[in-house]
């Protein structure tokens, strides 16, 4: 389930964040934009666990219906 997790909800701010620090949109090496950016990836990953989860849960079970 980790895997999934991370294809869905990890991956995609992890893809983002970098491309940020690549095209030097925002600078991890000063600690009030790391802060910043903390904060906000928290909350964007607690967003998307949440999204995953309520997926999941409205999932079918194989054989059981």
């Amino acid at each position: 389930m980790w895997v999934e997790i991370n294809v869905r909800v990890g991956y995609p701010i992890k893809r983002c964040l970098c491309e940020l620090v690549e095209e030097k949109k925002v600078s991890l090496s000063a600690d009030h934009q790391r802060f910043y950016v903390s904060e906000l990836v928290c909350h964007l990953a607690a967003f998307g666990l949440e999204q995953f989860v309520q997926s999941w849960n409205e999932h079918t079970i194989e054989g059981k219906w």
